[in-house]
Formats: C-alpha cells, sequence, structure tokens
C-alpha cells in the first residue's frame, strides 16, 4: 500500500517520531484517538503542552509507542496519519534512510529490558553502575542529577533505563557491561546480544569538519568524567575541598553539602557533581592543583591532565545534552 516495504512492522524509533511530530500540525487530538490514547490522556497533553503542538504530538506519539496491548508499528502509524488526512508522505520520506538494523536493534533493546524489566528495576542498586556509565561518556552529570534525584531505588533505575533506551545500542552495552562489572553477571548474561549487525546511526553522529570552538561540551569536563572511577575511588576529599574552599572555587554549602554523604565514595561523588556542574574552567585547574598538592595524587592529576579527548568522546557526551529534553518530556504528563 505505501512505500514503507519491508520497515511496515518496525516500530518507530525516537529519531522518527522526532521528525514526525513537528510534520503533524493541529491534529493532534485527531492522531491521538486514531492510535487509541483516551480522551483523559489527551485532556492531559493538551494541557501541559498548550502552546507547543510539536510536543504535543510528539507526547501522542510517545504514549501509544508505550502501549503494550498492540505492537505500535510503522503500518499502524501510516493508516492513522491518511486517516487524518494528514497523508503518508512525511511518514515515507523520514524512514527511507534508516537502516532496517537500525529499527531491529532498537526493538531487540526495547524487548530485552522489557523482558527483564521486574529484575532490574527491583533488583539493582544502581551508583556503582552510574560510575562506569560516567567513565565512558553515556551518561552525563545531568543526567545522573535526573536519576538521582528520585529518593527510591526503584524508581532511579526506571529514569536510568529510560535514558538507556533512548540512546540505544552504545548506552546498551555500555550498562550490560557495567552489570557484568558489579556482580550481575546472572542479569547481564540474559541482556547480552551479538551487535555487530546494528546500524552506524545508533551511535552519535561525528561532524568531520566541527572545529573545536563549535562543541557546547568543554575538553575539561571530558577529562574529568574519563576519569570519573578512579577520581571516586582513590581521592579523600576533605583536604582538596579545603584547598577549593581557599580558592573561592568551592563554597562552605558546597562543602557541607559533600559531607553529606555517608561514605568516602560517595562524598567524592558529590564533590564531582558539583566540578561537572561548574561553568568555568578555574575549577578544573584548581583541583588538579589540589591533587598535586598531594604527592599521592599527583600521578593522578597528570592522568587526568593528559587524557585525550577525541571528537567521537565530546560527540558522544554532547549527544546526552541533546537528549535530555527526550527524557524529560517522557515524564511529563
Amino acid at each position: 500500500m505505501y512505500f514503507l516495504c519491508d520497515k511496515s512492522h518496525c516500530i518507530p524509533t525516537d529519531e522518527v517520531i522526532d521528525s514526525l511530530a513537528p510534520q503533524i500540525g493541529q491534529k493532534f487530538f485527531q492522531l491521538g484517538t486514531e492510535l487509541g490514547l483516551s480522551v483523559a490522556e489527551l485532556e492531559n497533553i493538551k494541557n501541559n503542552h498548550c502552546n507547543d503542538l510539536a510536543a504535543q504530538n510528539k507526547k501522542v506519539l510517545l504514549g501509544w509507542r508505550e502501549d503494550k496491548t498492540l505492537k505500535p508499528s510503522i503500518e499502524v502509524l501510516a493508516q492513522a496519519l491518511v486517516n487524518i488526512d494528514r497523508g503518508v508522505d512525511c511518514l515515507e520520506d523520514i524512514i527511507e534512510d534508516i537502516d532496517i538494523n537500525t529499527f531491529r536493534a532498537t526493538e531487540d533493546i526495547r524487548d530485552r529490558i522489557s523482558d527483564h524489566r521486574d529484575e532490574i528495576v527491583q533488583d539493582i542498586v544502581i551508583s556503582d553502575i552510574l560510575d562506569d556509565m560516567m567513565t565512558h561518556l553515556v551518561i552525563s552529570a545531568d543526567d545522573r542529577r535526573h536519576i538521582e534525584h528520585f529518593p527510591r531505588q526503584d524508581d532511579q533505575n526506571k529514569a536510568l533505563l529510560e535514558i538507556v533506551i533512548t540512546r540505544k545500542e552504545m548506552a546498551y552495552s555500555l550498562f550490560v557491561d557495567a552489570l557484568q562489572n558489579n556482580g550481575y553477571t546472572d542479569l547481564a548474561n540474559k541482556l547480552s546480544f551479538d551487535s555487530h549487525d546494528v546500524s552506524s546511526s545508533s551511535t552519535p553522529e561525528l561532524s568531520e569538519n566541527k572545529g573545536s570552538s563549535e562543541w557546547s561540551v568543554p575538553l575539561y569536563r571530558v577529562r574529568l568524567q574519563k576519569n570519573y572511577c578512579k577520581i571516586i575511588r582513590e581521592i579523600h576529599h576533605q583536604t582538596i575541598v579545603d584547598y577549593l574552599i581557599s580558592k573561592s572555587v568551592f563554597s562552605l554549602d558546597d562543602s557541607e553539602q559533600i559531607e553529606s554523604g555517608k561514605t568516602q565514595m560517595e562524598k567524592n561523588r558529590l564533590l564531582m557533581d558539583i566540578l561537572l556542574h561548574g561553568r568555568e574552567e578555574i575549577g578544573y585547574t584548581e583541583f588538579l592543583k589540589a591533587l598535586r598538592k598531594e604527592p599521592v595524587y599527583k600521578d593522578l592529576a597528570d592522568q587526568i591532565e593528559k587524557t585525550e579527548v577525541t571528537d567521537r568522546d565530546r560527540s558522544i557526551l554532547q549527544s546526552c545534552q541533546k537528549l535530555k529534553e527526550k527524557i524529560s518530556l517522557i515524564y511529563v504528563l
């Protein structure tokens, strides 16, 4: 019936939804009805995104895709677009250049997480897992704040899963590796899959001509994150915090916040959170000076300063910033 061919039974990816939502226009209510959302759900969406049609349409598409009653396929979406007189050309144009393996990999990740969701949500403690994922740049400091603002462990785990699903194969693979490295071997084995067929579009795009001034993620932040695990596991915070206070990098309130951590690693995580959310490189520079004042940390300071930062590193971490809005939208109803 349409150009959809072998992709007709695939589930729309985030990229498809992002591209399609602005093209639907004012028909979000009709579209939502066609896709099976209730009037109450649609009124909720309208009230929360009253001045943003694209956000309304996106929330409708996300809500439909999460419905487990029927498989939310591209074919179903195409028929709904036809039924509301929007036509299917816009959808065809979007999916034409997306590799079929990208759809399959995304579905495989969703299916595997869905199959073991209860075990993940109920059984794991994610602090060490977040440490590993931050070190590999697939989780940012902002992501960690978002996850840990939930007081309950199960809600934190759900928030992490949403991020892993949104960021697809790279984040998923590193999530599984982190489970393996932190004692959840059985669960990691259940979630593992061969990713050799995954399209390159599942990883952040790199711009060959992007100059250093065009990256929104500064070099020092990448260097700190690539050494995140080593920093939080090796340092004792007190003399470092005192030095940073003396240089007006940290405040007394910052010090109190850090001291609220129950263990040394928790205190170090809070210290790193403040550094990674600093807007100026001076905090990083003074942090290295603080390390070098203690002979035992000199090698660590040298390692951080000499850490290689590639365009790929910056692209991965920058993609976390771009995807924050997607995660926020999922949690708004």
